[in-house]
């Protein structure tokens, strides 16, 4: 009798508990960025149908007018079965400031066909700050700045510190150049490892280009990254920037060399000290001229023991042409 009251009282208070809350739990971060688009990511408790809406900024209010959805399609099929979302928003006009937010309503249940039943919205938060915003890239002209970070193996403090010093509205892009993690086991340790504290420091605004390293190819979950960094081609260590972007990079200071390069033979040199240079955070204007010229570059550093092996060191390299 005591084990028949145990399993009913054991029943109620499932029946009582709270439903678990659907969010949005990492994200959003840029990929890809071109002078027509970016890619936006995200990641949701559970599964849902994801859009964005974007808007160029002309100084009104977001909501002044009503935007149009962009979903996430293969073959014209919405997806609506993912926790991870990835929405590449095309047809933008070059250099110009969009502002975007996103939402994901939950999917409750989808058991054959069509019939689905949905939930819950979450969205990112207009209320109590500003919708996310970035800007696409000039179709012409030389110059950019950009941050370059690698070998952080998964120390999302160092990251975070590395990052503190530098005004990102004043950055193009981050290079994530190798290393990121030790090796890639499972989504929850990519979060936590750099892409959580990318998001807190730059990445729902500065888009990430990410150059793979040798710890990029270790792990049982490692085959997913390029599922969290999408590219147009599906090459996600091979960069895209034009010929005229790429001019401006490769001219840097050439002593304690870190060098990104790829299958599309853009590369970078940067000067490793462990000071940043003075005046190093003013950003050049943008110039007409396609002729390129050096790049200045200044860099910090934070060195720590990867277990298992040698001491490493953090980098971060500020460049602007």
């Amino acid at each position: 009798m005591k084990k028949i009251l145990s399993t009913i009282l054991a029943l109620a208070a499932c029946t009582t508990l709270p439903a678990q809350d659907f969010k949005i739990t990492h994200g959003p971060w840029l990929c890809d960025l071109t002078s027509d688009g970016v890619t936006v990511v995200w990641a949701t408790s559970k599964p849902a149908l994801s859009w964005v809406e974007v808007a160029e900024d002309d100084g009104r209010s977001f909501y002044a007018a009503e935007h149009e959805r962009r979903y996430e399609t293969v073959a014209g099929r919405k997806q609506a079965h993912k926790t991870l979302h990835s929405i590449r928003l095309k047809g933008l006009r070059p250099d110009t400031k969009y502002r975007y937010r996103i939402f994901s309503q939950e999917v409750r249940e989808w058991k054959y066909n069509d019939k689905v039943y949905y939930g819950d919205i979450a969205a990112s938060n207009v209320y109590s700050r500003q919708p996310f915003a970035f800007s696409t890239l000039p179709t012409s002209g030389c110059d950019l700045s950009f941050v370059v970070l690698n070998d952080i193996h998964g120390r999302a403090d160092h990251m975070a510190g590395l990052c503190r010093p530098i005004d990102f509205a004043q950055i193009d892009f981050v290079a994530f150049n190798g290393d990121m993690s030790n090796s890639t086991e499972s989504p929850e340790q990519l979060y936590r490892d750099f892409i959580d504290a990318s998001v807190g420091a730059f990445a729902s605004e500065t888009p990430i280009l990410y150059n793979r390293g040798n710890h990029e190819t270790r792990g049982i979950y490692a085959d997913h990254l390029p599922e969290y960094f999408p590219k147009v081609g599906g090459n996600y260590y091979n960069s895209t920037w034009p010929d005229r972007w790429r001019c401006s990079c490769s001219t840097a200071v050439r002593t304690n060399l870190i060098r990104i390069s790829n299958t599309a033979g853009w590369g970078l040199t940067t000067h490793t000290a462990r000071r940043r240079l003075p005046g190093c955070a003013k950003r050049s204007p943008r110039r007409s001229s396609a002729m390129p010229r050096p790049a200045s570059c200044c860099c910090t550093s934070r060195s720590g023991t990867e277990p298992g092996t040698a001491t490493f060191t953090s980098k971060s390299c500020f460049c602007r042409s």
